[in-house]
Formats: structure tokens, sequence, C-alpha cells
């Protein structure tokens, strides 16, 4: 049985492959490029989440429980002797753990102590080598161990904020490598405390424990210890805080990437049902030489399970290079909130499930179309393949796709507003699916108004018609084709368009602030370090200026996320404060309440006037929502406070940023100039318009992959296309030959294929507009609940141009196979059968 297999694959398949090559190429690319997309898009993002797990492991060893601050100030170190005193632990290790920036670049600071050598990390053995009796490390009172990834060489002197450091000892490629990329500075645990600003702190402690150890009754007491000063959580927190600070990025990628696989599969069987047609005067001899149904039938399987493999063998590679050249494009606030060097790699489960996706998205496709197999009768090999007509829909089918595709429909309105979560992005895969049973559902009504509109373009046009009248099937999967193209332009690109434009109501405070002093660039969200303290009075003395109030930005973890909370005083709105009205702006800066983003307020399942505990190194703190704001926040949420209460609350002395207003008539320039020439070198001076630029840059560079996955499904549609009407062409070959001999010119025999591509694009350019618009219609309600704002729905001018898009998608891919129709050799064509 597998060697008559094996002798039909070759015998008649690798013969149909050989002698039509472009089918067969046509559907392995577009898989591939679904496969690629695949690939890339769970590349990046697990670049992102595994950056920080590495980071965490290299650092905690064998640790089983891990001690940290509720922010980037830390906790007491004095909490360190209580959490080593504690029955059943074997090593507490005080861990300063810091991102600064060493010439414009981030680079972590890691500040230990020689008990890290106890968890067997990687750090710990850097730190043994660092810290061993010959190092050069214990010679020098600000000496360090850098990593390979910094490009410096022993002795070199580093700036690192308002202190300077000596490389002691360069560690090795190997071994820099395991630790945050490379990108790394490693210093007795004091001198981390004072380059950090961190006297008697540390930001983590890691906590291995003895053999056998009850670790819930541990964690019962190391919560007693630190008195609710710091987190007590399992180690791998920071990698699950970085997952859920991309999820809602990532996951709206993967749908349409995933989106994208699904209408590979839908190409695929327009392309097998077009094949099995094509062959159906070779199925019918077999059936005739009494080989059975489902012989055929396994033997088109077996084709479709050989052309996912070559695909996923092509889609990988092609996915790999993609992801490594887009993921130094990743938008600056997700690198920040992962709080590691993007290191790139590719979970180990990514080649594995794009194989088996695109072998099942091939199967599925082929065994929809290999339905035809069991309507060829035996006597169709004494005919004609001219003869045989194709079928439509029967009556019972039909029914049933246009109550799956409205009850699919309707079901993706009611994720979308009832269904809170992840779940909600399904809604829209379920819409497209919808649509595309709808759209079978109308197989007849779309042949029959693109014979209507073939009908007005004259003599080419009747010929149209009638070979669209003739072939209803194949008309209506180029329509539905290029409308899903169409479909999915309109979508994605309206969607992105409305989120943007929504999105940056968000950030209009920062167009109104004049000049922004700042820790950090423009890019990122001032979350880093404090600004020097002298620096408010004497941004004060700069002439031109009015007003200087003073803010911060910080991460802290409420529960087990992580939020941006700011920190807002008097004469600064900073970005929170313009989403409040005046009155509730002047009770955040007395501390009153905070103000909560409606996601995070959603999710925790508060509202106004909800009391909340929120841990901070002097315990736990309990405040008041007093207003809900609508603020775009890609991670887990943010919390709108008093400056004086996030200075008092973390032990956050300072400002991360100033918010600078000018004086009446003052040039914004001149003033800019003068405080980048009074501030430090690590401080940085922007206006309010660029901010606002920055912010809103990161929100489209944050859909730039998810624009170019829509784009990607219009090139795999068009080739798709070219497949189809060059499989017409050829299916057509005697017919067009017999028209030739009749007189009919080449030039009519070209108008002829072009028109009924025309006609078919017309069509389908229409549904996918219909269709499109309610995707994004869709798309904005799912972006209002995944991101916590009113995103306003809006038709751009620019659906008309996507539904010629559509058309033009069906022109390109017919052009080749109407000049090769009409330079056909007229006998070769007529004795073709």
């Amino acid at each position: 049985m597998i060697r008559s297999g094996i002798n039909r694959f070759r015998v008649l398949t690798l013969r149909e492959i050989v002698a039509g090559p472009g089918r067969s190429a046509a559907v392995i690319l577009v898989i591939a490029v679904s496969a690629a997309l695949l690939v890339a898009v769970l590349a990046i993002y697990g670049s992102l989440t595994n950056s920080a797990r590495q980071l965490t492991d290299s650092i905690g060893g064998d640790a089983r429980i891990v001690v940290s601050g509720y922010t980037d100030t830390g906790f007491d170190a004095a909490v360190v002797g209580r959490i080593a005193a504690l029955p059943g632990v074997s090593v507490a290790a005080p861990i300063v753990q810091q991102q600064r920036e060493i010439d414009g670049a981030p680079v972590t600071v890691l500040g230990v102590d020689v008990s890290i050598v106890g968890l067997g990390s990687d750090l710990g053995q850097l730190a043994e080598t660092g810290l061993g009796p010959a190092s050069p490390l214990l010679r020098l009172r600000d000496g360090v161990v850098a990593g390979a990834g910094l490009g410096v060489a022993q002795g070199e002197r580093l700036r690192i904020g308002e202190h300077t450091v000596t490389v002691a000892v360069v560690a090795g490629e190997a071994d820099s490598a395991k630790v945050n990329g490379g990108r790394f500075v490693v210093a007795p645990l004091p001198l981390a405390q004072r380059l950090t600003d961190h006297d008697n702190r540390v930001d983590t402690v890691a906590v291995a424990t003895e053999p056998d150890t009850d670790l819930a009754a541990l964690r019962t007491e190391i919560v007693g210890a630190v008195d609710n000063r710091a987190v007590v959580s399992d180690t791998d927190i920071r990698s699950t805080q970085a997952e859920n600070a991309v999820a809602i990025s990532r996951d709206s990628t993967l749908l349409v990437a995933a989106i994208s696989l699904v209408v590979a599969a839908f190409l695929v069987y327009n392309s097998m049902a077009m094949l099995v047609m094509q062959r159906r005067q070779k199925v019918a001899t077999l059936r005739a030489m009494g080989a059975r149904r489902s012989t055929v039938v396994t033997d088109l399987v077996l084709e479709s399970v050989a052309t996912g493999l070559f695909a996923a063998a092509i889609g990988i590679p092609l996915g790999w290079l993609l992801s490594r050249r887009a993921i130094h494009e990743v938008p600056a606030f997700l690198v920040q909130s992962v709080s590691a060097h993007l290191v790139y790699s590719v979970p180990p489960l990514t080649y594995p499930i794009v194989v088996v996706a695109c072998m099942l998205a091939s199967m599925a496709a082929t065994v929809g179309a290999a339905r035809q197999v069991h309507r060829i009768s035996p006597l169709e090999a004494l005919q004609s393949a001219e003869l045989a007509a194709t079928e439509t829909l029967r009556s019972r089918w039909t029914v049933l796709a246009a109550v799956s595709g409205v009850s699919l429909m309707a079901t993706a309105f009611v994720l979308a507003v009832l269904v809170r979560g992840p779940v909600v992005f399904l809604s829209v895969a379920v819409y497209t699916v919808g649509g595309i049973m709808l759209g079978i559902a109308g197989m007849s009504r779309i042949a029959t108004w693109a014979s209507a509109i073939a009908r007005w373009f004259g003599v080419p046009g009747r010929l149209a018609a009638a070979a669209i009248e003739r072939t209803p099937r194949r008309s209506w999967a180029t329509a539905v084709t290029a409308g899903i193209a169409v479909a999915l332009g309109i979508g994605v690109h309206g969607a992105l368009a409305d989120v943007i434009d929504s999105g940056s109501n968000s950030f209009a405070g920062l167009r109104a602030t004049d000049v922004f002093v700042s820790s950090s660039p423009s890019t990122a969200l001032p979350s880093g370090a404090m600004l020097p303290a002298d620096l408010p009075d004497l941004v004060r003395t700069v002439p031109g200026v009015g007003t200087v109030g003073a803010g911060q930005w910080a991460y802290v973890t409420v529960g087990e996320e992580r939020v941006a909370v700011e920190g807002l005083g008097p004469d600064n709105a900073g970005t929170t404060g313009a989403l409040m009205n005046s009155a509730t702006l002047q009770q955040v800066r007395a501390g009153t309440g905070v103000v909560v983003s409606r996601q995070m307020a959603s999710r925790q399942g508060w509202d106004v006037g909800s009391r909340i505990d929120i841990g901070t190194p002097s315990g736990l703190r309990s405040t008041t929502i007093i207003a809900i704001m609508d603020m775009l926040t890609i991670d887990s949420g943010t919390i709108a406070m008093s400056v004086a209460d996030m200075r008092g609350w973390f032990d956050r002395p300072g400002a991360t940023y100033l918010s600078v207003s000018l004086a009446s008539g003052a040039d914004r320039s001149a003033v800019m100039s003068a405080i980048e020439q009074l501030a430090p070198d690590a401080v940085y001076v922007y206006s309010g318009e660029e901010s606002y630029a920055a912010a809103t840059h990161n929100i489209r560079q944050a859909g730039v992959l998810a624009g170019g996955l829509q784009w990607t499904v219009a090139l795999v549609a068009a080739v798709a296309l070219m497949n189809t009407f060059t499989l017409a062409v050829l299916q057509r070959r005697r017919e067009l030959g017999v028209l030739r001999a009749m007189g009919a010119t080449r030039r009519l025999v070209t108008r002829f294929i072009l028109v009924e591509a025309l006609s078919v694009g017309v069509v389908g350019g229409v549904l996918g507009m219909v269709l499109g618009v309610m995707v994004q219609y869709l798309a904005t309600l799912v972006s209002a609940e995944t991101l916590g704002i009113a995103v306003r729905f809006t038709i751009a001018p620019g659906v008309l141009g996507f539904a010629a898009l559509g058309v033009l998608i069906c022109l390109l891919g017919a052009v080749v196979p109407a000049v090769r129709a009409a330079r056909m050799n007229i006998v070769a064509a007529i004795w073709s059968e």
C-alpha cells in the first residue's frame, strides 16, 4: 500500500508539479509568508519576555523566593539580617539592581556581596571572579566588573550619573552573554548603593532554602519579617510582570498574524479546488481503473502535508530574518517596561508550532477542496474536461453557510461587548471567519453581480460574463480573495488610525508644557534616576523661565502587577493632569486621593470612591480613588497621585522631570540652550511638542508590525489571484484556442480576461469595503476595552482607495495570464485534449 502510494505520488503528483511549478510555488509562498509572520511575532515578543527571564535567572540561580522593592528605591537593608536568621534559609543575598545610562545607552548596575556566591548563579560566578583574592577589584575603592557588551577596557573610567568608576575587570565574552547580554556593571554592594543613591537600601533579596523546607510556611515568615515593606514572591515575578506589560501589544499583533494564516488557508483552498477541477479527467480515469475515492483524497492530503512542510521550511528562516531586523525597531516604551537589555531569542516551541500550523492549514484547506472528488464519476474519463461544468453550492450548504456566517458575526460583537481580557481579541478573527462564511453562502449572487458588471464592456465583456456564469465557483473565490485583502486593509489601517487619533489625546498635556527637563530621553518614560536636587533652583535662574514644576514617574508593584505612577505637584500637570478637570487635579496635588486608568480599574474591579491599599517601603498605605481617567496604557495601568505623597510613601525625594513654563515673550530655543549648559550630561532637555511627537510615535511604532501584516496579506492575495487566473487560462486553453481560430484577436482575448478580472475585482472590492468597515468598528470596540480609552470610530475617505486596491490586485493577478493567453499557439491549444 505504501509503495503504491509512493508510486502514485511520483507518477501523478510530481508530474503535475513539474508540468505546472507556478501553482505549487504560489501555494507554498502563500503559506510560507504567513509562517514567517508567525515566527516574527513570536520571536519579537518572546525576546522581550525572555530577556527579563534570563536576567532574573542569571541573578537568582538557586533562589526559591525573592523579596523585591515596590519601586526602584528598594527597601531598608536591615531586613536582610532578619530574613537570613529565619529557619530554613540557607542564603539571603542582598542585591542592588538599577538601570542607569553610560554614554547615552542603558546599562544594568548590579551590587552584591559575597553571599551571592552561595546562589550558584551566573552573577555569583562573576562576583566570585571579581571578589577573589587576586582580583584588582579589591585594590580599588571605585572598581567594578564590566560586561563585555559595554566594549570597555580594563582601567577605563566610566561615568554613571554623577559618579565615576574604574573598570577593574572585564568579564569574558561567554560569561558576559549570560547576564543581560553583557551590558552590566557589577560592583561591591556599598559602591553600588552609592552609585544608585541607595544608602543602606537594597532592591532585592534572593533567598535560597535548606532541603525539604516548607516554602509556603517560609514565605509567611518572610512576609512577617519585612512587615509589608517589600514584595515577597516567587523568583519569576519580574518576568511575569514583563510578560504582562507586553501582553496587549503581543496578543493584538499575534491575532493579525493568525488571521493571515486563516486567509492563507482559504487561498490554499481556492488553489486546491482549482487543482481538483484541472485534474478532474485524470481523477475520473483513476476511478474507472478501480481507485477508491478515499485513495484519491488521501493522495491530495499527503500532497498538502508536503506543501505545508515545504512552506514551513521557507517561512521559518524568512521569519527569523524578519524578526532579527525588526527587533531593533521595538518601541522604546516596550523595552523600558522589560527593564532588561533586549537579547534576541526565539521561544523553543515556536518552530514546532509554526510547522504544525502550516501543515494543519494546508491539510484543512485541502480536505475542504477534496470534497469535490466524491462527485466525480468514472464516466467523466470519457468526456472532455471542458464539458465538466463547475458545480455551485447546494441549497442546504448555502443555508448552513449563511446561518453560520450570521451567527459567527453576531458572536463576535457579543465577545467584543461583554467579554473582558485577552479573549476579546478573538472577536475580530471570529467576525472575519463569519464574513467568509457569508461569502460562501452568496456564491451565486457574487457571480451574478460580476457578470452584470462585465456586460458593460461590449464584446470582451459579454465573453467575460459567459465565463463567469459558467464557472461561478472560480469567480466567487477570486472576488472573496480580493475582498479579504480589502477588508483586512481597511480594518487594520482604520483601527490603527482610530487608536492613534484617540490615544494621542492621552498625551495632549505634553504639548501644553513649554520645556521638559528629564532624566530620560523624550522617547522613554522619565522613570529613571532622580535629577540633581539643586537643578530646579538653577533652572529658575535662567532668563525667560516663568514657573518650574517638579514631577515624578516610577514603576510600582501593586499586588503582583507593575504599573506606572506619576506624581503631580504645583505648577505641573504632567501627562495625567491634562486628563482631569481642574477640581480633580487640585485634589490629586493636595493628596486627597488618586486617579487610576480605566483599564486598571476595570481589571481590578475598582470604582470611584473605592479604597485601595498600596505597598510602600514604609508599609501599606491606603488611599481613595477620586476619579478614573481615559489614559492610553499598553502595560498594566497608570496611577496619578500627589508628588509629595510619592516622595514620602516611596522614599523618592526630588524629581525625575521638571515642567518649565516660559515667561511671556521668551525665546524657547534660547531658554533650552541655557538650561542644557547648566544641566549635567545625563539630563535631557526637550520641548513639550517633541515629547508629544515621541509619545505618538511610540503608538504608531507599536502598530508598525500589524500594519506591515496587512500589506503582506495583500501581496499574498495578489500572488494567489495570479495563480487562480493562470489555472483558469490553462483550464480554458482549448476554448481560447477555438476563439482565436474563429478570428478573435490577441487584443480581444487579453481584454476578455482583464474584463473578467476587473468585474470580479469590483464586486470583491465593494464587499471587502463593507466587511472592512465593520471589522474596523469591531476593532475599535476591542481597542477601547483593552487599552482603557474611548476610541472614536471614523470612516476615512481612504476606504475607497482600499476598494480600488482590491480591483488593482485582481488586475495585476490577471495581467500575466492574459498576456500568456493572447500568445497561445492556436493549433496546440485546440489539440491540447
